[in-house]
């Protein structure tokens, strides 16, 4: 089974993508094509978005805790959902290398909106689940 790298500028569509995704998973998993589903995303490694988009160093800590997650789970037998800004290049060729060595494949998933799309969709969200607007003096 692959690891799916859902990649993408906050608010847009990662956390969509990837439930959608693992209800399709858990469906095949009922007919015995898939052995095993799990998702990692900040709520499985227990961190919040204001805590792992504070600063530079709280990203690069939230970095690194979501890629121990990935490379704890990491196997041929388990779809594996990263569901994670994973705008980093390098950081997605870390996950493809643990991929190769654990012997399954990798997939990229792009979800693709325009800044503007996601500051909007960031607006419409509840105080508890927006992420800070610093987030996007960052992003491209």
């Amino acid at each position: 089974m692959p690891l799916l790298v859902v990649c993408g500028r906050p608010c847009a569509g990662k956390s969509r993508l990837t439930a959608q995704l693992e209800k399709a998973a858990l469906e095949r998993l009922e007919e015995g094509k898939v052995s095993s589903v799990q998702v990692v995303a900040l709520e499985s490694v227990k961190l919040s978005q204001e805590e792992g988009y504070r600063n530079s160093g709280e990203e690069k800590i939230t970095r690194q805790t979501i890629k121990a997650a990935i490379e704890r789970a990491i196997s041929p037998r388990v779809l594996l959902i990263a569901d994670y800004l994973n705008d980093i290049k390098g950081f997605r060729y870390e996950l493809f290398c643990r991929a190769r060595a654990a012997g399954t494949n990798v997939v990229t998933v792009w979800c693709d909106a325009t800044l503007e799309e996601c500051r909007a969709r960031n607006g419409r969200r509840s105080d508890s689940t927006r992420y800070p607007d610093s987030v996007y003096d960052c992003v491209r």
